[in-house]
């Protein structure tokens, strides 16, 4: 009703909106979901065993029940089966992470959204601001980590040519979470992964607690500037072109075919600049483009965009594999 008639002032909606997210971010920060997953409590009782103020406590949990996050039961609240699902440790995707790490950016870098609307050049680039803070850093890849779960089995699933692959070149995939799943896919494949010192601690983390350590190593380094070796059978630009302009992107497509094996491909997984059923997946296309111009000179690319750079940089038989869990996410493959 307030968007369709008009009747109501429905810029308000991101005004509370604003203050939505910080709410569960700060109960992120908090630790609120995590000391209810171990069963209802009261505002006294969370106040005292984190503590907190009392009764802003109290406000706290009672403005993430009207959220969807909490519930009251009796005296006590509880998380609701969405906040156990996505923002505890137990989560199969946590998403609290995520929470974490756009509280960070959000404080930190989109309040200057203005100079880069007035220059068109993002005033700090947030891959190299996360390079100099730790605790960002450890945030961003978890994150990345919640959402690669959601569709890592569908991505290996789909990608049924590499049985026949032996070596595996992971770029910019610094957590691992595709690699390893790639792997225990097919037991054949031996792979690097390929990405600044601060991403791959976390990546060595989650490679050492897969088991597979004999068969994942690390490359430290910065694939815009150096070469990406060679001998490969297939090579992963997974989330990493957004983040880039066409002259670099056909660079880095052109560093990969020197480093694959005669038939060996390329594979790109990416959002898709283009029209959605859903307004709400437009709208977060829409953002995460303003997003990455705003931070790093990039943009959301349509399919077309990207077979262009890949025909440029000499790759052919250029296919597009959708991917269902995520609508507007597809693999994009060259060889």
């Amino acid at each position: 009703a307030f968007y369709t008639l008009n009747l109501g002032p429905a810029p308000l909606l991101d005004i509370w909106g604003a203050l939505g997210f910080q709410t569960v971010a700060t109960a992120v920060r908090l630790g609120i979901f995590e000391a209810l997953k171990e069963g209802p409590g009261t505002p006294i009782a969370l106040a005292k065993r984190l503590e907190l103020n009392p009764h802003g406590v109290k406000l706290l949990l009672e403005t993430l029940a009207t959220l969807g996050y909490t519930k009251l039961q009796g005296e006590a609240f509880a998380n609701t089966p969405m906040a156990a699902k996505w923002l505890t440790s137990d989560a199969e995707a946590d998403f609290s992470n995520y929470f974490t790490f756009w509280e960070m950016v959000i404080n930190a870098l989109w309040g200057r959204l203005d100079e880069s609307l007035r220059t068109g050049q993002a005033p700090v680039n947030l891959y190299e601001w996360i390079e100099s803070q730790p605790e960002t850093s450890a945030a961003f890849q978890r994150a990345m980590i919640a959402i690669a779960h959601l569709i890592k089995a569908e991505t290996a699933h789909k990608l049924k040519f590499l049985a026949g692959a032996k070596r595996l070149l992971d770029v910019g995939g610094g957590h691992g979470e595709y690699t390893v799943a790639i792997c225990e896919k097919h037991p054949q494949l031996q792979a690097v992964l390929f990405d600044s010192p601060q991403a791959l601690a976390t990546g060595r983390e989650h490679v050492a607690a897969s088991g597979l350590t004999s068969r994942i190593t690390f490359q430290e380094g910065s694939f815009l500037s150096e070469e990406l070796g060679q001998g490969y059978d297939a090579i992963l630009l997974f989330n990493i072109i957004h983040g880039f302009d066409g002259a670099q992107n056909t660079d880095l497509f052109r560093k990969a075919k020197r480093a694959l094996n005669p038939g060996g491909r390329v594979i790109i997984l990416e959002q898709l600049n283009e029209k959605l059923p859903s307004q709400a997946y437009n709208t977060i296309g829409k953002l995460l483009s303003l997003n990455y111009f705003h931070l790093l000179n990039g943009r959301v690319y349509s399919y077309k965009e990207i077979a262009h750079w890949l025909k440029e940089a000499g790759f052919s038989n250029i296919q597009r594999i959708n991917l269902l869990k995520v609508p507007g996410n597809a693999l994009i493959i060259g060889a």
